[in-house]
């Protein structure tokens, strides 16, 4: 599946010209988008799911999954569910624990030192409002402070990923409604671009330019089994 459970022995980043670090970071990346997207394929075919248009249950569901290719397959991953983001004024008994925003999802690779972590934020998405779920609320829950807000403002220090569960409509018309509500919002510098795999959006944090990925999980057949 291309994963780099090839690399037996950590490799320190720090003696690493920047090219290369860049490139192992990217790596990692990628690599923790196809564990989310096998995981998702998994969760999509399991027929002992009971499947719920909720995000918790869906992130704990998409969960089960990711662990299990990261048990059998030994990748140099660990996936931790509902992680605490400890922030540095938290760490310096500046801000109180009980603060703390947690990832929904949070990988860290062992390969390399300094450990590359990425922090996961999944949020549901709609196209067309349904009878408990409303297009622009969810929208706006994705692109503010619940959700990209907290890479962009800083309240996660982690880079990461943001999850769209999509419940009805098409990938290409959420996203021009979330760039919509990014340029209200931030500016279009923020706006999701498309790569060849999923979509990035970039943004500057402390004065450091910063990427952060988007992968959307289309619920919609699932949703439609479930009503039949």
């Amino acid at each position: 599946m291309g994963y780099i459970s090839e690399h037996s022995k950590s490799v320190n980043t720090n003696t690493l010209d920047s090219d290369i670090v860049l490139k192992l970071y990217s790596d990692v990346r990628n690599h923790c988008a196809e564990v989310i997207e096998q995981g998702y394929q998994n969760y999509l075919t399991d027929t002992e799911k009971v499947f719920a248009e909720d995000e918790t249950t869906i992130t704990a569901g998409l969960y089960d999954h990711i662990q299990t290719i990261v048990e059998t397959d030994d990748l140099p991953f660990v996936v931790v569910p509902e992680f605490h983001q400890y922030t540095t004024p938290i760490k310096k008994g500046k801000v109180n624990p009980n603060k703390a925003k947690r990832f929904d999802l949070h990988f860290t690779n062992f390969s390399y030192k300094p450990r590359i972590k990425f922090g996961v934020e999944a949020k549901l998405l709609v196209q067309t409002n349904t009878s408990s779920r409303s297009a622009t609320f969810l929208t706006s829950e994705y692109v503010e402070d619940a959700g990209m807000g907290k890479f962009i403002k800083g309240i996660y220090e982690n880079d990461g990923f943001m999850l769209g569960y999509i419940l009805n409509g098409t990938i290409a018309s959420i996203v021009a409604n979330i760039n919509l509500k990014i340029i209200s919002t931030y500016s279009d510098k923020e706006q999701l671009n498309k790569t060849s795999n999923h979509y990035i959006s970039t943004y500057t944090l402390r004065g450091k330019g910063k990427e952060l990925s988007h992968i959307f999980l289309d619920f919609s057949a699932a949703i439609t089994q479930k009503k039949v």
